[in-house]
């Protein structure tokens, strides 16, 4: 179900998208702009009720990966600063003590906290501030961060209803924001999962305060400097393999990528990839995994195995973003995971850095790959002998 959700709003999204880029006349740039507002409307609506419907059937398990506290707080950062300073709000990140390099920590989860308080200040927001604050307590391994506001508030004897399913701060004919009630209630399960704690402060007409406590593991990982050719270069020096099953996935990506990448193709399947990379050098293979004959995966570990050393950095694209998939591109040791609908801006930023997506991370920060690999399938061995 949630693959079938999410895959048909890929070209809704993405290829709305590379419209508004286009040379449109006022009046369709401007219908064009609703469709792509109201796709990702809609997605986030999806995004909500699957994990909800996760959380609530225990499906959801914390999977801790070191992760690098900076760089989670910087893409918040550049994900909502612009947003909030075009609406008149200042948005600031205070970090009030030094923060270790690195956690270890479920950062998809601890992340999902964050962006739903985000989101909310974000929303009922309307002048003034929003300021995300990040303390870090040594001595209990505690890591606080904190959504303050001075938006329109909560009244006292709303607060106690805040974290239930659906609930809502206005009902009926004349609500004024927008929401299926969901996101606290998806924070508090979060946090009952990862053994954390959520508190809110409120005064209606002068804004809230939504603490969210989390019990951390401190790392010493010494950043490795031995990186891949392909690391090194630039967005438009790269050379992108796209492997897609679905004709429309494919002509999106390709046409995201063909103005801001040095070469770009595309591949059916992950036989037709393993063909196309014997043929031609690639940095980066954007792979999805359902596909017939051969999946992702299976492809993605018969190139490691095939090239080795100088295997490109693999991104699953996939609208399958469950657990157990970012688990096993993990095992594979892929640069990166992305779920479908794509985001241009994001896409671009994994390409750049050679890491994973903000949107799906698998850990904090980039990973090479490892020559040690699961085994193929025996009918592997014929493929590869072309």
């Amino acid at each position: 179900m949630n693959h079938e959700l999410r895959t048909p709003l890929n070209p809704i999204i993405a290829g709305s998208e590379l419209l508004s880029d286009s040379n449109l006349a006022e009046g369709d740039r401007s219908l064009v702009t609703m469709i792509h507002t109201a796709g990702k409307s809609l997605l986030q609506i999806i995004n909500s009720l699957l994990t909800l419907s996760n959380l609530d059937q225990g499906q959801v398990v914390v999977n801790s990966q070191p992760f690098s506290p900076s760089e989670l707080l910087k893409g918040l950062q550049s994900l909502y600063e612009a947003t909030l300073n075009a609406k008149g709000i200042s948005f600031e990140i205070r970090i009030e003590n030094p923060l270790p390099d690195y956690f270890k920590g479920d950062v998809l989860l601890i992340r999902q906290v964050v962006l739903h308080l985000l989101s909310n200040a974000e929303k009922f927001t309307f002048s003034g501030s929003v300021r995300l604050v990040s303390r870090y307590d040594v001595s209990k391994s505690v890591w606080s961060l904190t959504v303050e506001d001075t938006g329109v508030g909560i009244a006292a004897e709303m607060i106690q209803d805040l974290f239930n399913d659906f609930h809502q701060l206005e009902s009926g004919n004349t609500r004024r924001f927008g929401g299926v009630g969901i996101g606290l209630s998806i924070c508090k399960k979060i946090c009952n999962i990862l053994g954390a704690s959520i508190h809110v402060t409120s005064e209606q007409g002068r804004g809230s305060k939504f603490q969210f406590n989390m019990p951390v593991e401190t790392l010493n990982l010494e950043s490795s400097n031995s990186k891949t050719e392909h690391s090194r270069k630039s967005v438009d020096q790269l050379a992108v393999l796209v492997v897609d099953d679905d004709r429309i996935n494919r002509r999106i990506l390709v046409q995201v990528l063909r103005d801001k990448v040095c070469l770009v193709e595309s591949a059916v399947d992950g036989i037709d990839a393993i063909q196309k990379i014997r043929e031609q050098d690639f940095d980066v293979v954007l792979m999805d995994i359902h596909m017939p004959h051969m999946n992702g995966f299976e492809a993605a570990r018969a190139i490691i195995l095939e090239k080795q050393s100088a295997a490109p950095a693999i991104f699953f694209v996939s609208a399958d973003n469950r657990p157990e998939a970012r688990e096993k591109a993990a095992e594979i040791q892929a640069a990166g995971f992305m779920s479908k609908p794509v985001d241009t801006a994001y896409l671009l930023s994994a390409l750049q850095k050679n890491c994973q997506p903000i949107l799906m991370p698998i850990q904090g920060e980039c990973v090479t790959f490892s020559s040690s690999v699961r085994s193929l399938p025996a009918w592997f061995d014929s493929i590869r002998a072309g």
